[in-house]
């Protein structure tokens, strides 16, 4: 189930459209001609790792250990299982995949080949199968400036945006027709009768002797297809629950078509999950982003309530707990839950013998854990103004029937006639 988002809870209409593949196909299409620095374009917002410059820098590390393997350490950013890039490759199902790394003006330096590893953890226990690891190391060009492209022409180089939108070549599989006039991708086939979470890292070649910024990299065009054993692609597999990107410039803003799709389990529906569409079209994110969501927005550092931990923190105070995805979620891998039902039984007004006033106690029922807010408009201004005479109520609870009272009095303490 799809719950759109944008800034405020905004109700937005989802297109079915045919993609190929999972990634910047999704992101940063690539089709308008406009500047990067303008909401208009498609381009904007490279997949990144490596994005840990020292804070001495002007620039706080961003990307932590996104794409990077176990051990990972570099300015105070540490390797976790929760900045995995995991895709989903059921039994008997293949993976193909590929990149164009691109140029960027962090570095004066050359950089060097590309490998790519994949590990993979059991889909039931949650175990990393440690017999496991196949990696691939790409070229460079090293006629290309400061050697940051890939060379073309070899597996696991996406050469075009033609490629790209076509996705990779493959046999034909389950009678559906082959594709020939794409890009030679990487590829793996589950050939067990397990299902695995397939994971990946990029690492360049010597790069513990590089400096910070030779170490960073963006890829403009990424792309990961899950087809199964009838040949039908498997979209939305792929997820993180920590996302790095860049948007080439601090001018730049991310493209109009960048969404995200968090996933959030249900604590009433067991097994069941909520998905939100988070729109970052147009963010402007000063070059380096990373994207995280979870429950209450800073750590617990932070304050010990809800209400104190939503709030914007003026330092890194973010965590990763829910997974997020390029595309809806499978839905078979994650069904979606049942719409939750929502209803005000009745509104009944009491008088105060505290204030010589009124009160009033609404008796409300939710199907799902919920939060209910209500709004009382006093000052004559639309929407509520802290400070005024408006009153904002809010309270969460459980599944179930509760009430919340009012005790009529307006912002400013004064009983309402």
């Amino acid at each position: 189930m799809i719950k759109p988002l944008q800034l405020l809870i905004v109700f937005l209409l989802l297109v079915s459209f045919t993609l190929h593949g999972e990634g910047s196909k999704q992101l940063t299409p690539n089709k308008s001609t406009s500047p990067l620095t303008d909401t208009n374009n498609d381009k904007s917002g490279y997949l990144s790792h490596d994005a840990n410059l020292p804070s001495a820098t002007g620039v706080a590390i961003s990307s932590l250990s996104f794409l990077k393997p176990a051990g990972f350490s570099r300015n105070g950013a540490t390797y976790s299982k929760d900045h995995r890039l995991y895709i989903r490759v059921k039994a008997g199902e293949r993976l193909y995949y590929g990149v164009r790394r691109a140029i960027h003006d962090q570095t004066t330096a050359n950089q060097a080949d590309l490998i790519i590893t994949l590990h993979r953890t059991n889909v039931a226990t949650g175990v990393d199968d440690g017999t496991y690891s196949t990696s691939t190391t790409l070229t460079r060009d090293t006629r290309s400036t400061r050697q940051m492209l890939l060379t073309a022409n070899q597996n696991g180089v996406i050469d075009s945006l033609a490629e790209a939108e076509i996705g990779p070549n493959r046999i034909s599989i389950g009678g559906k027709a082959a594709v020939t006039t794409s890009y030679t991708p990487l590829s793996i086939i589950n050939n067990t009768t397990t299902d695995y979470d397939y994971y990946v890292e990029f690492t360049q070649v010597g790069e513990a002797n590089m400096a910070d910024a030779q170490r960073f990299s963006v890829y403009d065009l990424w792309d990961f297809t899950v087809i199964d054993a009838s040949g039908n692609e498997k979209q939305g597999r792929m997820r993180s629950k920590l996302w790095s990107f860049s948007s080439g410039g601090a001018s730049n803003v991310f493209s109009k078509n960048f969404n995200m799709f968090p996933l959030i389990p249900s604590e009433d529906q067991v097994g069941k999950y909520f998905v939100k569409k988070v729109e970052l079209a147009g963010i402007a994110p000063q070059n380096y982003f990373r994207f995280v969501t979870n429950a209450f927005g800073s750590d617990a550092t932070t304050g010990t309530t809800f209400e104190e931990r939503r709030k914007s923190q003026m330092s890194q105070k973010d965590y990763p707990e829910f997974y997020s995805f390029v595309n809806n979620p499978d839905v078979i891998e994650w069904p979606s839950v049942t719409t939750p039902t929502f209803r005000v039984n009745s509104i009944n007004n009491y008088c105060n013998t505290a204030t010589n006033g009124g009160r009033s106690v609404f008796n409300l029922y939710s199907s799902d854990k919920s939060t209910f807010v209500v709004l009382i408009e006093l000052n004559g201004t639309a929407g509520y103004q802290a400070g005024s005479t408006d009153v904002l109520l809010e309270q969460s609870g459980a599944a179930g029937t509760r009430t919340l009272e009012w005790n009529g009095l307006n912002g400013l303490g004064q009983p309402v006639s």
